[in-house]
């Protein structure tokens, strides 16, 4: 699939902010580094965001030099998000992300890695984003037992995703549902659950962990993982001590999502 030069092929990565930051910029172009030639990335972002900063037509002093230069190679594109999402609240995120609008618009990719603001990768990490891509749901696990993973910094199997959504599941219906495992839980809870209902291929807490780490006990388990996520919200005091070894992290910071 390609517009306005970008080449979707097996994989892709994208981040959704509507917001505009001094970070956003910074932090995809650090994502088009360490991901390499073969993950175009898509920023979804407001109308105004790309006016005032990411158009041709903005002013020179509004955008970034290394930004144009990405996007006239075809390896980043910035879409606008459809206006009936308005991704103010927590509940318009969740929804956002368990609609297929988002998923059908990274087509034909198999493989899709969902970053946000507040997630980093690590450029000395032994593992790369590659070597996940034989799992239908990775991530930040949300439970030392059961195999349910946060999205924030993500690897998902697009194809397997949008079954789900097709199929009149739905998250906002589920999430009122009592007395289910996904009751009351977000998106990324809740997709774990479905996939795992599909027979997705879903990793062991372990390998999870070496995917993305984000909540204190995660810290306390050996090993390095590819990427951390909100750790600044969850416990600002491992910040130090994943900073020595992965000083990107101060690229991520708290975002919209």
């Amino acid at each position: 699939m390609t517009l306005d030069g970008i080449l979707i092929k097996d994989k892709v990565a994208t981040i959704t902010d509507t917001l505009f930051t001094p970070h956003l910029v910074p932090l995809i172009l650090y994502y088009h580094a360490v991901l390499g030639p073969s993950w175009p990335i898509v920023f979804f972002t407001s109308q105004t965001t790309y006016d005032e900063h990411l158009s041709p037509n903005a002013s020179s002093s509004a955008t970034s030099a290394t930004w144009r230069r990405a996007v006239d190679a075809g390896s980043i594109e910035t879409r606008i998000v459809a206006p009936e999402f308005n991704l103010t609240t927590r509940k318009a995120v969740n929804l956002y992300f368990s609609h297929p609008w988002l998923w059908e618009q990274l087509a034909p990719a198999k493989h899709v890695l969902v970053f946000q603001a507040d997630a980093i990768m690590c450029a000395n990490a032994a593992q790369t984003v590659d070597d996940f891509l034989q799992y239908d749901f990775i991530g930040a696990p949300l439970n030392d037992t059961r195999k349910v993973y946060n999205g924030g910094l993500s690897l998902r199997n697009r194809t397997m995703l949008l079954e789900v959504l097709r199929a009149g599941n739905d998250w906002w219906r589920d999430w009122n549902t009592k007395g289910t495992e996904y009751g009351g839980h977000g998106k990324d809870y809740w997709m774990s659950i479905m996939m795992r209902e599909r027979h997705a291929n879903l990793p062991s807490i372990e390998t999870a962990l070496g995917f993305a780490r984000q909540l204190p006990w995660h810290m306390d388990r050996p090993g390095r993982p590819v990427g951390y996520h909100r750790v600044y919200k969850e416990d600002k005091t491992r910040v130090p001590e994943a900073r020595k070894w992965c000083p990107e992290i101060d690229l991520s910071s708290p975002g919209m999502l």
